[in-house]
């Protein structure tokens, strides 16, 4: 898989892994840029496995970063053991959290970027339109996105949630799977208004 042009150009700027002790003489004069440019294949690898439909790869690698940086500067290397093993699950929430947001967006989306509007005293019957779903899709929606739940679960948690009966990577083509029949029940719906 060939990667997209600006994320090869940030990996050219990419140094070597850093042993522990490099890291923390880096820490200690305080290179932040240094210590981000050793570390970026890590993010872009994350972003790379959380990869799905509705955002696109560059801005998980942006956005992994983001979280990079805010983990770099909360770090204390005299007390945690290890930079990575600080960081990384920081930025996988991170991302799985930031493609949950993104997903929202994306269940009324059609192509075009237009937003059908439902009549202003009729509301849509979001309830009917996961009835249209298969069960597996229809429970994973539910408790991605928190619907008769207390809080939303991310897709790491769901897979923990079943025994890991199911991969991150399944869950998330599920999920595309279910967003795309959610968009096209709400259109059906709305053109039978």
């Amino acid at each position: 898989m060939t990667l997209p042009t600006n994320i090869q150009l940030l990996l050219s700027e990419a140094t070597s892994p850093l042993s522990r002790e490099e890291e923390a003489m880096l820490f200690r004069k305080g290179d932040i840029e240094a210590l981000t440019k050793a570390y970026l294949p890590l993010v872009v690898s994350i972003a790379q496995k959380m990869r799905c439909l509705w955002v696109e790869e560059d801005e998980l690698v942006s956005e992994g970063l983001v979280k990079l940086v805010e983990c770099l500067r909360a770090f204390d290397v005299d007390r945690n053991n290890g930079l990575c093993a600080y960081f990384t699950p920081a930025v996988y929430r991170h991302l799985d959290q930031f493609i949950q947001g993104q997903a929202k967006h994306s269940i009324g989306r059609v192509s075009g970027g237009a937003v059908p509007q439902a009549p202003e005293n009729e509301e849509y019957d979001l309830i009917n339109a996961l009835n249209g779903l298969e069960p597996l899709e229809r429970v994973l929606v539910k408790y991605f996105y928190g619907i008769d739940r207390e809080k939303p679960m991310a897709l790491w948690e769901l897979s923990a949630h079943w025994g890991h009966r199911f991969s991150i990577e399944r869950l998330k083509k599920t999920l595309a799977s279910a967003i795309e029949k959610l968009k096209n029940i709400y259109i059906e719906g709305m053109a039978e208004r």
